[in-house]
């Protein structure tokens, strides 16, 4: 039933559909909290969109669908795929942020990848097009909190440094647990949960 839902285009139907939602609830969230839709204005008024990266931005299903059912999470797999840069890009999701940095949003991506997998992590984001992002938040060293508590104080901490974030954009209801957001926008995941 997983094979099918992302063989078939079902997902990536799904895909489209949340992210054409989050760009024109956006645009009226924009209007609303700068004043304007020009980029230049928006910019100033520190707009800002948050994105997770896998099964948001990158899909890990090509390399989970490879292993033995139940899709098994094999840690030397899921790190390979990072470090090859072997996760396809989803292309509605690019489609998305692209979008949203012509309105003049700002994007954070926050994400639950360690620090360790920083420089091949933005040597992928760079190679599949997602660029000119402010910041790549990582998972800290030796951090023990689930991701929606930890993901929560990062959007925290941007707030408090003047930002304003209006959509979050992911696949799992931790990346917009817990506030410090206007509206999450849940991207489909039926291959596993985070909490």
């Amino acid at each position: 039933q997983i094979n099918a839902y992302y063989n078939s285009g079902a997902a990536a139907a799904d895909q489209a559909s949340v992210t054409k939602a989050a760009l024109a609830w956006t645009k009226t969230w924009v209007k609303t909290t700068c004043g304007s839709l020009k980029p230049k204005q928006v910019r100033a008024c520190k707009a800002a969109a948050v994105f997770d990266i896998d099964d948001t931005l990158l899909s890990s299903f090509p390399q989970l669908a490879s292993l033995p059912a139940p899709f098994t999470f094999d840690v030397a797999a899921y790190t390979a795929s990072v470090q090859n840069c072997t996760m396809p890009v989803i292309a509605p999701a690019l489609a998305l942020y692209n979008s949203l940095k012509s309105l003049g949003v700002t994007p954070f991506l926050i994400t639950g990848r360690g620090e360790s997998e920083r420089a091949a992590t933005e040597q992928c984001l760079a190679k599949v097009g997602i660029t000119d992002y402010k910041a790549l938040i990582l998972k800290p060293t030796g951090n023990t909190q689930v991701a929606s508590d930890r993901k929560a104080e990062q959007r925290k901490t941007l707030m408090k440094q003047g930002w304003k974030i209006g959509p979050s954009i992911g696949d799992q209801i931790s990346d917009m647990s817990h506030g410090y957001l206007a509206r999450g926008f849940l991207l489909p995941n039926v291959m596993y949960y985070l909490p």
